[in-house]
């Protein structure tokens, strides 16, 4: 039965034009599986040519063109930005940045966008996303960086739990490192019901790494308290009034793709919830050992 969990996880990444370590594979499995165990399936479906492995990652199908092309894309496109990402990094109250997405995957196309997940401190996510959006926007590149999903270090908790978003949350690569890749795990629980492998935190890429959690920006906790209290109202006002927009300009989204209260902003109108139940259940019913 895992042989079929193994290459139907590992064609997961090749739907996506993307190409999973055995390490990946074994954390996205729907099943649990010790992991020396694993990599002796791992060796006996090589040895039975069901699949290949190349530059550490595993194959099924001739996707290894096109998925070292599209991981150089991907980290030219980091590149390119990093140094206005560690600029946005320091912005006052951002307190963690994550890759998700094709960037996440390293299955970007040539003009792809940067996908990212923020964390913020509490009672300032609105507040944040607006000091994003200007410095964008000041920067000229309104269009490379995709604010996605945000939460406050109070919503840490992710309210859609599904296998998609496990995935992607456990998929994400963080740019800073430290605590909070602990944090999100922990206030995620239920990912192990999805991912009975998963670790224990996010595995960090020093590739990808723009700092160590630490941040010289000037915090809530540091306001006085008329502050404090001005910042939490423009927070309020900022969510209110995006949030009517919202609804109004698509109504069928809200609520569904898109999620917005005080302290979350999921702002990716398409709803994949079902995404990956319904590609693994496919991948799985034409796979042949």
């Amino acid at each position: 039965m895992y042989k079929f969990e193994i290459l139907a996880t590992v064609e997961l990444a090749h739907y996506f034009r993307s190409a999973f370590t055995p390490y990946q594979v074994w954390r996205l499995l729907l099943i649990k599986l010790e992991y020396d165990k694993f990599i002796r399936t791992i060796c006996e479906l090589v040895n039975e040519k069901k699949l290949r492995e190349k530059n550490g990652h595993l194959y099924r199908k001739n996707y290894l063109e096109q998925s070292e092309a599209k991981k150089s894309y991907s980290r030219t496109i980091f590149i390119n930005n990093k140094f206005y990402l560690r600029i946005l990094s320091e912005l006052p109250f951002i307190k963690y940045l994550g890759l998700t997405g094709a960037n996440a995957f390293e299955s970007c196309t040539e003009n792809d966008d940067i996908d990212l997940f923020v964390v913020t401190d509490k009672n300032r996510l609105w507040v944040s996303y607006i000091l994003i959006v200007l410095f964008s926007k000041l920067l000229g590149k309104r269009n490379i960086f995709c604010v996605n999903y945000l939460v406050d270090e109070n919503n840490l908790t992710i309210k859609h739990q599904n296998y998609y978003t496990a995935v992607q949350l456990m998929h994400m690569i963080p740019l800073f490192d430290g605590e909070m890749n602990i944090k999100l795990v922990k206030s995620n629980e239920w990912i192990c019901n999805y991912l009975p492998n998963a670790d224990d935190r996010l595995p960090v890429n020093p590739f990808y790494l723009i700092k160590a959690e630490s941040r010289n920006g000037k915090s809530s906790d540091t306001l006085n308290i008329d502050e404090k209290d001005i910042l939490t109202l423009l927070n309020r006002f900022i969510y209110r009034k995006y949030s009517a927009r919202l609804k109004r300009n698509f109504p069928q989204a809200f609520g569904k793709g898109i999620i917005l209260t005080e302290g979350i902003a999921k702002l990716n109108r398409h709803d994949y919830q079902d995404i990956y139940q319904k590609i693994y259940k496919e991948i799985k019913e034409v796979l042949v050992l």
